[in-house]
């Protein structure tokens, strides 16, 4: 049976994390980030997101769930309130 570990997320994620968010995101976050019509970039721009604290696609509220040494998932979660303001925490 694998060994599952879940772990806190570093800033050094921020590449397989970017990845696992825009699996989840796909052409949603192509329109929200505005690059629709450049391949990637919704995902280079999720990495750059994620290593910066203080955004809902922070490392900071993030856990990775690591599968024999492996990135296998992501977990998010964020304070309620942060998802109805513009306010950093």
């Amino acid at each position: 049976m694998p060994e599952i570990l879940i772990r806190p997320a570093v800033p050094g994620d921020a590449q397989v994390a970017g990845h696992l968010l825009y699996m989840i995101l796909g052409r949603t976050a192509d329109y929200l980030l505005g690059h629709h019509s450049q391949a990637g970039r919704a995902e280079q721009i999720l990495s750059q997101l994620y290593a910066l604290p203080r955004n809902r696609f922070s490392y900071q509220y993030a856990d990775l769930a690591v599968v024999d040494g492996q990135v296998a998932g992501l977990l998010l979660g964020y304070p309620g309130a942060f998802a109805n303001s513009a306010r950093e925490y």
